[in-house]
């Protein structure tokens, strides 16, 4: 069985996370590893947070975004598969199965599942009911519609962020996710094909199902403010002719492999390295003691940290519900 650890990125609105603990503890068969990713907690979030001590954490005092929540998880474990899970997700029976089965082919490095709200094609259900009884019906009619069904995102690249699941082998050919786009979008895509140029295809799991939330003020706040900037990004990344200094403007919007100017090998940065940012804080508990650890960089949790190994969840005694 591989090793599987899922970090839930949290900021706002604490009873989501508890929602989503719930779900992945009433829908999960397999032994999972989780991890907490505090992404600057409001005052009532973190209050939340303070009691759940069975489960580590990896957060930052200030907001960096889900790209730094993703590194950190990276980093925090060795897990064969790594999933970033936005906390208010609703995972549904058998969600897991399907995402496996998906990224158990050799090209396949990344995966996410169907939901009811996405802007790419992952939003199938549109319709479909928030409470964890509507969640596993949803995900029944996922699991009879599609079973291993599963669809590139080409060319486009557009696996969305929500339920975001990458292969260990991935992450040590392309290194890091790209910490610079914070809170804005675009980030998933960007290594999205930044691991199809290393030859990883990103996969929609259609059999798959996870209740997305609505976005939080703040999330839909970030995503607006941050929105052009991180298009802006993208397009500077791997447009070749910005690459090349040939174009000083910008498109309204990318098309991907459509366009004969996207993401060249040759000119594009594929592997990155961590970017370095402060005011990361680690908290972890051990034999039965609490621990806090502080660092000026994301590299505060190494590779093979033991003491960050997440608490199985069929090994929790709390009722995450309540």
């Amino acid at each position: 069985m591989k090793d599987i650890c899922v970090g839930v990125h949290v900021h706002a609105e604490p009873e989501r996370l508890l929602a989503t603990l719930e779900s992945l503890r009433k829908h999960t068969s397999q032994a999972i590893d989780v991890l907490l990713l505090p992404d600057g907690p409001d005052d009532t979030t973190q209050a939340t947070l303070d009691t759940l001590r069975d489960l580590p954490q990896s957060g930052t005092v200030g907001p960096l975004g889900p790209p730094a929540c993703f590194n950190r998880l990276a980093q925090a474990t060795n897990a064969e598969v790594l999933i970033l899970l936005e906390s208010g997700a609703l995972v549904g029976p058998g969600w897991l199965d399907y995402l496996l089965a998906a990224l158990a082919a050799p090209l396949h490095g990344l995966a996410g599942p169907s939901t009811n709200h996405a802007w790419n094609e992952q939003e199938i259900f549109p319709h479909a009911g928030g409470s964890l009884n509507d969640v596993a019906i949803t995900a029944r009619l996922a699991a009879s519609r599609f079973g291993n069904r599963v669809r590139t995102l080409e060319p486009l690249y557009s696996l969305g962020d929500f339920c975001y699941a990458v292969r260990r082998d991935v992450v040590e050919a392309i290194g890091a996710v790209d910490e610079s786009y914070g809170s804005g979008p675009c980030w998933e895509m960007d290594y999205n094909i930044r691991a199809a140029r290393a030859g990883f295809q990103g996969v929609w799991a259609c059999g798959a199902y996870v209740y997305r939330s609505p976005f939080t003020a703040r999330r839909q706040h970030e995503e607006e403010a941050h929105f052009e900037a991180s298009k802006q990004r993208y397009q500077d990344k791997f447009c070749a002719l910005r690459l090349q200094g040939l174009r000083t403007g910008y498109e309204p919007h990318c098309r991907g492999d459509a366009c004969e100017h996207f993401a060249p090998r040759s000119l594009m940065q594929i592997r990155l390295e961590t970017v370095h940012f402060s005011n990361h804080t680690c908290r972890y508990e051990a034999h039965g003691q609490l621990y806090y650890a502080h660092a000026q960089s994301t590299h505060i949790c190494a590779p093979g940290a033991h003491l960050l190994r997440a608490t199985r969840l069929s090994e929790q005694r709390a009722d995450y519900h309540r």
